[in-house]
């Protein structure tokens, strides 16, 4: 799975309308993929809706580990 901006989006906040999909799609792939490019476009994003930045932070530390 190629993981982009959007896509990470939908995966993170729940109030998006794809985001049940997004997260059914996330758990049954195992390989995903993405760039350091798309993380931080993620950040700004999730800045510009103002989430809370420790929050968004928090969760794409989570994201990196290979438990998650």
């Amino acid at each position: 799975m190629l993981l982009d901006t959007s896509g990470l989006l939908c995966l993170y906040h729940q109030s998006e309308p794809l985001h049940h999909q997004a997260v059914q799609a996330y758990k049954v792939t195992q390989v995903r993929l993405t760039h350091s490019y798309v993380l931080a476009e993620f950040v700004a994003l999730a800045t510009a809706r103002r989430f809370p930045r420790v929050l968004v932070l928090d969760y794409l530390d989570a994201l990196m580990d290979p438990r998650y």
